[in-house]
């Protein structure tokens, strides 16, 4: 195959879920880069953050409101990330966002989190 040439390629797909289980993980960090289909991926991973890993995605619209809706629902706060702080919601609109999902305990307790967070607008003195 020549340089920019293109071909359909068959990919099997499996959820988070299902290689977790295949490959005996415990993740702590999980990243999520979906190209839009984060609103799939968070469905295809119910068991995993039933164990609490931290999560981290970049996300547009309409799937951040519905990600994060859902990752509410279980249990998780989240925040904006930015240079050198992460950021309570409410955000300004964008096309993407670099998000990070954690428990209310882990944001108690993992200081590089803890350390980091900010109110919309207030910067660190």
């Amino acid at each position: 195959m020549e340089i920019g040439e293109s071909r359909w390629v068959s990919v099997q797909k499996r959820t988070v879920d299902s290689e977790v289980r295949r490959l005996g993980l415990n993740p702590v960090l999980a990243k999520i880069g979906a190209q839009s289909h984060e609103p799939g991926v968070i469905e295809g991973m119910k068991a995993t953050l039933e164990r609490r890993p931290v999560v981290m995605a970049l996300i547009g619209e309409p799937g951040l409101a519905i990600v994060r809706r859902r990752m509410e629902e279980l249990g998780y706060e989240s925040f904006r990330i930015l240079r050198q702080r992460l950021e309570r919601p409410p955000w300004p609109q964008g096309p993407e966002t670099m998000v990070l999902f954690a428990t209310p305990e882990q944001v108690r307790n993992v200081p590089m989190i803890a350390g980091a967070i900010r109110s919309p607008g207030r910067s660190r003195r």
